[in-house]
């Protein structure tokens, strides 16, 4: 089972926006998808735009067809999920290749940034169940 749940301690500033509610305006970790974004694009990678994931994240894709897909939301620590859905945006099972080489590349990245910290990966079950994770992939 592939490990697509991250999960990390991040040096970035703040940027999440609250109303005088209380309530999320914009979510935090713009900033950090933006680095991995911009690391990942000098990859090679060719990435749809950021975008806000409802209430709570940021996200976007990439691969031939925007099938694999990041989102981040702030479950203290950050929680990074990663993702493949088809044309209509059902989630797949089955892993291509080109799937299991971007996991491993967002790794390389956090590792080789010093801004990350406490990275841990898990598969679905192990992060339900707070399972201790692994140091990569």
């Amino acid at each position: 089972m592939l490990r697509t749940f991250i999960t990390f301690d991040a040096d970035f500033p703040d940027d999440a926006e609250f109303a005088a509610s209380g309530d999320i305006v914009r979510p935090g970790g713009n900033a950090i998808m933006i680095a991995l974004a911009d690391a990942l694009g000098g990859q090679g990678y060719k990435l749809s735009e950021l975008v806000q994931h409802s209430f709570y994240g940021w996200a976007f894709t990439t691969g031939k067809d925007g099938e694999h897909y990041l989102i981040l939301q702030f479950a203290g620590p950050w929680l990074l999920q990663a993702g493949i859905q088809d044309a209509a945006g059902r989630p797949v099972e089955e892993a291509d290749r080109a799937f299991v080489d971007l996991l491993h590349t967002c790794h390389h990245i956090l590792l080789a940034d010093s801004r990350f910290h406490n990275i841990r990966w898990f598969t679905r079950e192990e992060y339900d169940k707070s399972a201790p994770g692994s140091a990569s992939p």
